[in-house]
């Protein structure tokens, strides 16, 4: 299958059945700018009653563009994730009367419905940095999703000949020429796709990216997910990725980086989560090195937001383990609205 062919057959799995990912083909090629005003659009509707009607001007907006703009991937996830899991940017308004406004970009519990939209657009431009013409050329992504008009996650797509390293490398080229800063700065999560293998990595800063994080799906029976096409019903689904870029995603404060769970931490959470819900009690076996404290920690927190959950308490049978798993929690909860006591 051609590349064009089959990002073509990804925007239909994305659109079509249970995923309703909307197709803006009024943006094929489009621009930073247009991304700009789409989000704005955006920022403006969904935060009508707070603008008390008044649509941001262009000096607020610019204000909005710079709480945004030349963010590290651990800032943008912070920023996304402001207060309770709801990103927030503050703006000044050009008029005194209306003083100072908090206005709403990103809920993370808002899945799937209430003000979230999704929207795919194909074949982005990302025109070169001012004064680079001879070394900087323009870049293409191939398909980039919007929620609520910001650019979180973007699939880089190849034919079934191509390995899916080419895809890695390019991306990591990309970062390396500073295609993703401005409003690309608060990309969240990559995905590189052949019609017959992918993955999928947390976004990282440009010297930052290794292929030891690029991570497989797999279902819950443990069978590989390597076609293009499962993977994008099976992940890139509205409901399971908007729960992956927000979730499921821990901002590591000690390593100022932005970490994605694997597919098991995932099902374990949400067998976990059943159980509370269910008011039964259960148990979790992991092996050795496969990230039980980043499982059990997310666990906890995720508990925790239940209401008839009122403490979550962890338990460690070494005094070095106490140590370990305090300094890691504590680098995790440092974003949440969590105390790790």
């Amino acid at each position: 299958m051609l590349e064009l062919s089959f990002e073509k057959e990804v925007v239909k799995t994305l659109t079509t059945g249970s995923n309703q990912w909307m197709e803006r083909k009024d943006r094929y090629g489009t621009t930073p700018d247009q991304l700009w005003a789409n989000f704005r659009d955006k920022l403006n509707n969904n935060n009508y009653a707070k603008l008390q009607g008044y649509p941001l001007t262009d000096t607020e907006f610019n204000q909005v563009k710079r709480a945004i703009e030349v963010r590290t991937p651990y800032e943008a996830a912070k920023l996304l994730a402001t207060e309770n899991g709801i990103g927030k940017v503050e703006v000044e308004r050009d008029d005194a009367k209306l003083g100072t406004v908090t206005l709403e970009l990103f809920w993370k519990v808002d899945v799937a419905g209430g003000k979230s939209s999704y929207e795919v657009v194909r074949q982005a431009v990302r025109p070169r940095l001012a004064g680079t013409q001879n070394v900087d050329p323009d870049r293409r992504f191939d398909v980039t999703l919007l929620i609520n008009g910001l650019p979180l996650i973007q699939l880089e797509l190849k034919k079934a000949t191509v390995e899916l390293n080419q895809a890695f490398n390019q991306i990591e080229k990309y970062a390396q020429e500073g295609k993703y800063t401005g409003i690309y700065s608060l990309l969240q999560m990559f995905v590189i796709m052949t019609p017959d293998s992918t993955a999928y990595f947390a976004n990282a800063e440009p010297d930052h990216f290794n292929k030891a994080f690029l991570f497989n799906w797999r279902t819950r029976d443990n069978h590989p997910v390597e076609n293009g096409l499962a993977f994008t019903r099976q992940v890139l689904n509205i409901s399971m990725v908007h729960k992956i870029v927000s979730e499921y995603t821990v901002i590591d404060q000690e390593r100022q980086s932005l970490i994605l769970l694997r597919p098991y931490q995932i099902y374990t959470i949400e067998a976990v989560m059943h159980r509370i819900h269910d008011h039964q009690d259960g148990f979790v076996w992991h092996t050795t090195g496969s990230g039980k404290t980043l499982t059990s920690y997310k666990t906890a927190k995720l508990a925790a937001q239940d209401p008839g959950v009122d403490k979550a308490i962890f338990l460690v049978d070494r005094r070095d383990l106490d140590e370990q798993t305090t300094s890691n929690f504590s680098a995790y909860a440092a974003n949440d609205e969590y105390w790790v006591v």
